[in-house]
């Protein structure tokens, strides 16, 4: 009988593995489903809070600047170095050098790692504000008070978010071209006049 029960678990056991499995994927994909409908019904059901957002576009935006441009405008000065010693390499000619790193940061160097290190520098800390109040029942105290928690907490961070992302990827691409400039006028010779030009000639505004 022992026998017989111990095969009968053993059999049972990569079912209910498969089973927990999909109700632990089910249950976080509705989650984050219900997490959407929330954000969306505080985004536009009720009023927007101008306040808080500006209060946020500050810390998130502002403060953030400095780290974002600094760190860019590194990036920048090695994307010359790196283009111009490749190319030399291969092609033993930098004339490339100005259009081609002038379309990658327009392209991909502001925008992707402003992107990240924004999301270095503000989600974790956004993540564990919000766990603390979780943690400490503030959210709990703020439903008690009928406020609604996502149109409080999550509203004015997600639209904060998403303005000082723009702002500072223009900001950055600015930042970058303006040291990739330096860079090449007292690294490889190039007046400012001719990194525009070859700029203007392999960039467009769309790529911008």
């Amino acid at each position: 009988m022992a026998e017989s029960v111990t095969l009968k678990k053993i059999s049972i056991q990569p079912f209910d593995f498969v089973g927990h499995q999909v109700l632990t994927i089910f249950r976080g994909t509705f989650r984050f489903i219900k997490f959407l409908y929330d954000k969306q019904s505080a985004l536009f059901g009720t009023r927007f809070r101008f306040r808080e957002t500006i209060q946020q576009i500050y810390v998130i935006g502002f403060q953030s600047a400095p780290v974002i441009l600094f760190s860019l405008s590194f990036a920048a000065a090695v994307t010359i170095i790196e283009f111009a010693y490749h190319m030399n390499l291969v092609l033993h000619s930098t004339s490339l050098v100005p259009g081609f790193s002038a379309l990658l940061i327009l392209r991909e160097l502001g925008a992707v790692n402003t992107s990240l290190l924004l999301t270095s520098r503000v989600g974790a800390g956004i993540a564990a504000e919000l766990g603390t109040m979780t943690i400490t029942e503030q959210v709990d105290a703020l439903k008690l008070l009928s406020v609604d928690p996502f149109n409080y907490l999550v509203v004015p961070r997600l639209v904060a978010s998403i303005l000082s992302t723009m702002t500072l990827v223009v900001f950055a691409d600015g930042v970058c071209i303006f040291f990739s400039i330096v860079m090449s006028a007292n690294y490889l010779g190039y007046s400012p006049h001719s990194f525009i030009s070859s700029m203007n000639h392999f960039a467009e505004y769309k790529d911008f």
